[in-house]
């Protein structure tokens, strides 16, 4: 005589009808139900959980990153326990991935554009590197010449002014000036190009003819500045027409011949006729 079956528990009962419930819900697929047997004749109200009920899924209804793990990875559908950490370890992967290639790609970014512009050298720029000192009319002087971006700029110290100018390119038979104007006296500063050997300054009926000097290999090297260029320095004493008049700076050779059409140079006296000429001819 075989033993009678043991009586099924309500709990148990429940427990596996909400796993049929996730499995339905997960997967489309639940276990075979068990063969039918006889309640407790105590009648139990049984509680319905929210998995109950539900409609099964189908491969096309399932969660998308499910959808992707089935297709693109080896799991089985019959291992659920490792679809979720397949989906997530991945994706965390693809995220650090995605995050570091930004950074390089930032950096890399920033590297060429210091290093190139529009496929060409980045422009020049250096920190302003002494090229020459000296003294006038009892008032120390200092100049030096640097590069901005590209530009040819140049910066003149006295004991109390400090004026500054840049420029393009300057051309080797060329000049260009500034005027500084410091207690009874007025320096017409400027740079000349590699075949300049002086410089002729008039301001009024005031001129002075001054050497242009080579800038000392080193500091032209640290200044990262044109090969062969030269400066120069006139002190005129300030009266009515150097204080108010504009300077023009012409460049000569080693024989006092005219290399180039002077420089006007209109940093005083902008309100004057030849400077308002000027002005008009570079506005067209």
């Amino acid at each position: 005589m075989s033993p009678a079956p043991a009586p099924r528990l309500p709990i148990l009962m429940e427990l596996e009808q909400q796993l049929r419930a996730q499995l339905d819900a997960a997967y489309g697929l639940s276990p075979a139900p068990p063969p039918a047997a006889k309640r407790s004749l105590a009648p139990r109200q049984r509680r319905v959980t929210p998995l109950e009920g539900r409609r099964p899924l189908s491969s096309q209804a399932r969660m998308p990153h499910e959808h992707v793990n089935l297709q693109g990875s080896a799991l089985a559908e019959g291992a659920p326990g490792r679809s979720k950490r397949g989906t997530g370890a991945p994706r965390r992967v693809l995220r650090r991935v995605a995050a570091l290639a930004g950074i390089l790609c930032v950096i890399g970014g920033a590297a060429i554009a210091g290093r190139s512009h529009n496929g060409r050298p980045a422009p020049a720029t250096s920190s302003p590197t002494v090229i020459g000192a000296g003294a006038a009319a009892g008032t120390s002087w200092q100049l030096s010449a640097y590069r901005h971006q590209g530009a040819l700029c140049q910066l003149f110290l006295t004991d109390g002014v400090q004026s500054s100018a840049c420029g393009s390119r300057l051309g080797v038979a060329g000049v260009r000036a500034t005027s500084t104007l410091d207690g009874n006296t007025r320096f017409v500063v400027g740079l000349a190009g590699a075949q300049v050997r002086r410089v002729s300054v008039r301001v009024g009926s005031h001129s002075d003819t001054v050497a242009a000097r080579q800038v000392p290999r080193a500091a032209g090297s640290r200044a990262r500045l044109p090969a062969g260029l030269r400066w120069f320095v006139v002190a005129l004493d300030r009266d009515q027409q150097t204080a108010t008049q504009p300077a023009f700076a012409q460049p000569l050779d080693s024989t006092g011949r005219r290399l180039h059409r002077a420089y006007l140079d209109c940093t005083i006296g902008q309100g004057t006729v030849p400077c308002l000429t000027l002005a008009e001819r570079e506005a067209r």
